[in-house]
């Protein structure tokens, strides 16, 4: 039911990126007849895909896409139990009523032990190298699941992230109103 919630919600957006969908590919593709998608793939060792959903409306062309899988994860047993779905990114040039972008969607690994932490840096060093790679003087937008807590200690690493790409970020929430923040949509 609130899987479908989402669905009607999101009908008249041009872009929706959505990341922990391991369960409902079909009812997207039933649902939004109007969307193209691309769908986060599985690494061999994993059980389970990305999750990740990069959906855009008819009137947007796909220029050129990658579905990256990121070569570091903690935990098979514990640990958020991050190895058993594939982490990564997927990186797509659209052309928006003639606008060029880039667009980033991830999902970075969770859990709160040192491995977990190291995973996510490697994660995130990663994800900003391939940016770096693919930067021009295009807009891009990167967002998705980081499981850096904002508010918490680990606030840095996104500074470091935001400076270090020159990105701005959409505040959709204030350390006053929230225990967390952990989800991301940064912008150039």
């Amino acid at each position: 039911n609130k899987v479908n919630e989402i669905i009607k919600n999101i009908e008249d957006f041009d872009i929706v990126l959505i990341q922990e969908n391991w369960s409902y590919k079909t009812l997207f593709l039933e649902r939004l007849k109007n969307f193209k998608f691309i769908f986060g793939e599985k690494k061999k060792s994993s059980f389970l895909p990305s999750g990740l959903i990069n959906s855009f409306s008819k009137n947007i062309n796909i220029i050129e896409y990658e579905d990256k899988i990121y070569a570091n994860c903690s935990g098979y047993l514990f640990n958020g139990l991050d190895c058993l779905s594939s982490k990564g990114f997927i990186y797509a040039k659209i052309n928006f009523n003639g606008k060029i972008m880039d667009i980033y969607n991830t999902h970075l690994d969770s859990g709160n032990s040192e491995n977990d932490k190291c995973a996510r840096k490697s994660q995130l060093d990663e994800l900003k190298k391939f940016v770096l790679r693919k930067r021009s003087d295009i807009p891009y937008i990167i967002c998705g699941d980081f499981n850096i807590d904002y508010f918490g200690k680990d606030k840095l690493i996104i500074d470091k992230f935001m400076s270090d790409l020159e990105l701005n970020i959409i505040n959709s929430q204030d350390e006053d109103n929230s225990s967390n923040k952990i989800d991301y949509i940064f912008y150039s």
